[in-house]
């Protein structure tokens, strides 16, 4: 069973072009083997590790994040990563997008996967172009176990 939901909103911009806004939810199921407290156990070990950030394929590498605030000493913040991401090649340009995510256990012994923010680095003829055209791009994925079911 799921739940899709997607909207989409295009406004004028500050500078005269467009702005375009795209919101889309999706929620599914899957039968689980033993009770709902083994999979929140299993949910709860991933949030100290950076192995729900490697499991996307377009995951090449994956480092913790430095400090907010100075003095980190190169030492990652907890449940923060920098995943640079398969680069996309097209005729002219290429696309190397960093991303930059937060891993957070929830309250119900949920898990909560979020790109806080996309990073591009574009390299070829069409770079100018690219550049101008920049999107922001947030998104989350919340994983829960209850009933039987891993949502």
């Amino acid at each position: 069973a799921g739940l899709h939901r997607a909207t989409a909103v295009m406004g004028a911009a500050p500078s005269g072009g467009r702005v375009m806004v795209w919101r889309a939810e999706a929620a599914a199921s899957t039968p689980i083997r033993g009770g709902a407290a083994d999979v929140s156990s299993f949910l709860d070990s991933l949030a100290d590790s950076d192995f729900i950030v490697r499991a996307d394929d377009s995951v090449v590498s994956c480092e913790p994040a430095a400090r907010q605030g100075g003095g980190g000493g190169g030492e990652g913040e907890a449940g923060r990563y920098v995943a640079a991401i398969a680069p996309l090649r097209l005729p002219g340009l290429t696309v190397r997008p960093t991303a930059f995510i937060r891993v957070d256990r929830l309250s119900d012994g949920g898990l909560r996967y979020t790109t806080e923010r996309v990073d591009n680095a574009f390299e070829g003829s069409f770079r100018g172009l690219a550049e101008r055209v920049t999107p922001t791009i947030t998104a989350a994925t919340t994983l829960r176990a209850e009933e039987r079911r891993l949502w």
